[in-house]
């Protein structure tokens, strides 16, 4: 799937009207790189990614842990998927106060 450069604040106004991504005009491909990814890895730039396939599946996911217990809650989930044998891994978000645990299927 592409990467692209979008006015967001421009593309919410067009969602609400009514819109879709796909009959969104504005939006650009951008180029995916060395250069996207050492930004991302800096902290420069956000880079996401929408991991739904074509045929409503995915090859991952990454469930976020925010609350109180986010630690016992991730660990928990971590724990459950190594017992499975499924891939998993813990990441911390920049504040520390929670974090996503990517599992890959």
């Amino acid at each position: 799937m592409p990467a692209y450069k979008v006015d967001w604040s421009d593309y919410n106004k067009h969602k609400a009207a009514g819109g879709s991504f796909k009959d969104y005009s504005k939006k650009e491909y951008m180029p995916f790189g060395e250069d996207a990814i050492m930004n991302h890895l800096s902290g420069k730039e956000t880079v996401g990614i929408y991991p739904l396939l074509e045929d409503n599946t995915s090859h991952f996911i990454a469930a976020d842990f925010d609350n109180e217990n986010w630690k016992d809650s991730i660990l928990k989930l971590h724990q459950n998927c190594s017992k499975f044998e499924i891939p998993s891994y813990i990441e911390r978000s920049r504040s520390g106060n929670g974090g996503p645990l990517w599992v890959f299927f």
